[in-house]
């Protein structure tokens, strides 16, 4: 824009300007504060419930694993188990087992291994021929293993050992005893958190995972990322005595919450996630009808702003349509209402007394033009009009020294030509106090000689047509 350029706003566009800025500006920065506000409550909250969620699943699973391990190593210390000795050639172990198994409903079957890890004793003697069975390995067998793939019941299992101590010696051991356990009912804990999530309105991924962040179980949602074998690289113990907190990972976009199971039982962690477009859902929600609320009330703002500068406009276009007509020439000015006390109300009435007064200025100008005419045109008729009263002035003072009039009316009548010389002298000056106004004075004069004077004046006239005046 050149330094000669000006941009002009109308004040309406501007008011209306002014208006949707504050207006936008201020919601914006609440809708922004507000925002962050729920998603920072929602982190709070949601995170807390899935840290606890996660919690529950882990006493769960642990309740599981206890539960069966305990059952395990009460059953090894039956004294049925001294049959190993023989082989269990009566088949009251296998009778043992058998019941055992009815009795659990996760178990799948029960393998009993003498020391020399022969398996001798199954629930399902049809075990004792399967090909996989698993290999021991002497007394560093964990208490659980798996969950592993198991081609002859064609579905996740765990193992779960306990040692068989001998009855007369315990500090010798007769052998092991087998537990294979449905991995997903044994793990059905985490289908209820997510089930009890869902109530909530909390779609999560219920995930167990090994040690490496393998996940190996748990209840997953439809379409989640994470399946069994899928890798979880930025799930980690929670720091003991740490506050129940979710946790949020910006590059995966999750928030989730983790638990740990006791060493005792299994180095797993279940860890409870919900995607971040899930979770901040809320939020979004609120930031749409904040929006909205936000667009509205920016209307509602215009509306009244835009009624507000025409109560503010009309009045100042009244006031410019009236300068323009004065700058015109218009006489007289249109009056402009005064319909507020306002600032326009007072720039109204300020602008109607000028108009008054530049009118009144204007007819004094006018009258002191005329005036100075009036002097200028008196001027030049007294220059006329003099050289010719001086002639005639002259004429009647020599006329009267020179010639003696016969009688009293020749005398009169030069009297009366020398007196209207003079009257029409004191004329001309009267004329040339025209140009010169001046205040006037009253005098007193006696009435008899003015209208005597005035039937001099016309006698003549008078006479001529047949008139005759008495005094």
């Amino acid at each position: 824009m050149s330094a000669g350029t000006v941009q002009t706003f109308s004040i309406r566009t501007k008011l209306l300007a002014f208006v949707a800025g504050v207006v936008a500006i201020v919601g914006m920065l609440a809708g922004a504060v507000a925002v962050s506000s729920g998603r920072t409550v929602l982190t709070r909250v949601i995170g807390r419930q899935l840290a606890g969620e996660s919690r529950n699943a882990a006493d769960r699973l642990t309740t599981t694993l206890r539960t069966q391990r305990d059952n395990l190593t009460s059953f090894a210390r039956q004294d049925v188990m001294r049959e190993i000795r023989i082989g269990d050639l009566d088949k009251r172990i296998a009778s043992f087992l058998a019941s055992l198994q009815s009795g659990c409903p996760v178990c799948l079957d029960f393998v009993v291994f003498d020391r020399d890890d022969r398996a001798v004793a199954a629930s399902d003697p049809s075990a004792l021929d399967r090909s996989d069975l698993p290999m021991l390995s002497g007394a560093g067998r964990p208490a659980v293993e798996g969950p592993l793939t198991s081609r002859t019941h064609g579905r996740p299992i765990l193992r779960l050992w306990a040692p068989i101590p001998d009855p007369d010696r315990p500090a010798e051991r007769l052998g092991w005893l087998l537990a294979r356990i449905d991995w997903e009912r044994a793990s059905d804990g985490t289908r209820r958190v997510r089930e009890n999530l869902l109530t909530m309105e909390i779609d999560a991924d219920v995930l167990i995972l090994d040690a490496g962040g393998l996940v190996i179980g748990g209840a997953h949602r439809p379409h989640g990322d994470w399946r069994h074998g899928t890798r979880v690289p930025f799930a980690t113990h929670p720091v003991a005595g740490a506050a129940p907190e979710g946790r949020i990972d910006r590059e995966a976009g999750v928030l989730f919450g983790t638990a740990a199971l006791p060493d005792d039982v299994s180095p797993w962690l279940i860890m409870v996630a919900e995607p971040l477009s899930e979770a901040f859902a809320p939020v979004r929600r609120m930031a749409w009808t904040l929006a909205g609320v936000l667009a509205a009330t920016l209307l509602a703002a215009l509306a009244v702003a835009l009624t507000a500068a025409g109560r503010v406009t009309r009045p100042l276009a009244t006031l410019t349509a009236a300068a323009l007509a004065m700058g015109r020439g218009d006489r007289p000015p249109p009056a402009v209402v005064v319909r507020t006390r306002d600032e326009i109300g007072t720039l109204a009435a300020a602008f109607n007394r000028m108009a008054l007064d530049l009118t009144q200025a204007e007819r004094r100008l006018v009258d002191a033009a005329k005036f100075a005419f009036v002097g200028e045109l008196a001027a030049g008729v007294a220059h006329e009009v003099r050289t010719p009263l001086g002639v005639l002035r002259s004429s009647t003072q020599l006329l009267s020294r020179s010639y003696a009039p016969p009688d009293e009316e020749s005398r009169e009548l030069l009297q009366i030509m020398r007196d209207e010389v003079d009257r029409v002298e004191r004329v001309v000056s009267g004329l040339l106090e025209l140009g010169r106004p001046r205040e006037l004075r009253l005098e007193t004069a006696p009435l008899g000689g003015i209208v005597l004077r005035a039937a001099d004046f016309v006698d003549a006239q008078a006479r001529s047509a047949g008139i005759a005046l008495r005094r």
